[in-house]
């Protein structure tokens, strides 16, 4: 839900996916790994990947993204007006 959340409002904003993504990232990266340790015991490896990757792209979304608007905010505020 969190790498949801992030890559939505990161492909607008950007912020949201670069606080976002990587949160997603790190607590599927912990699911996988208590799945594995469980032996079988525990279900969900898919979700947990999904998350896993999705958290992945919301960071790197929101890193473009904001290194775009960045750009954009140093040139307007560089240009002389008149």
């Amino acid at each position: 839900m969190i790498a949801i959340f992030g890559l939505i409002l990161g492909l607008p904003l950007g912020i949201p996916g670069l606080v976002c993504g990587p949160i997603a990232y790190f607590m599927g990266k912990s699911a996988n790994r208590r799945i594995d340790a469980s032996g079988g015991a525990l279900g969900g490896r898919s979700l947990a990947m999904t998350a896993w990757i999705l958290g992945i792209v919301a960071t790197a979304a929101g890193a473009v993204i904001t290194l775009i608007w960045l750009v954009l905010f140093l040139v307007a505020i560089s240009t002389p007006t008149g």
